[in-house]
């Protein structure tokens, strides 16, 4: 069924993989969220110098081991693309041709 416009669409006219890739995207979003707030912010704001790895939060630094660091880079970067990649298909799935 096609949808007007892109508020119009309801979770039962998204068909599965769009609904899937939703909760996948919205999951690893809060989850990453939730790490961060844990470890005391995150590597993409974060820095490394003289060999020490730190994650930034607003103006604070913590000192990390290096695996938490690019596991919280990564983390950070699947967290964006997955949101990103779920409005693209959000907006494919409204604007097709029928």
């Amino acid at each position: 069924m096609k949808t007007k416009s892109l508020y119009s669409i309801t979770w039962k006219e998204a068909p599965t993989w769009l609904r899937c890739l939703g909760v996948f995207a919205l999951v690893n979003f809060f989850a990453f969220w939730i790490a961060a707030v844990l470890l005391g912010g995150d590597a993409v704001n974060g820095k490394i110098e003289n060999g020490h790895y730190f994650l930034r939060s607003h103006a604070h630094l913590r000192e990390v081991s290096s695996s938490i660091f690019f596991y919280s880079t990564i983390h950070c970067v699947s967290a964006m693309v997955g949101i990103f990649v779920l409005v693209a298909a959000v907006v494919q799935f409204n604007y097709r041709k029928p």
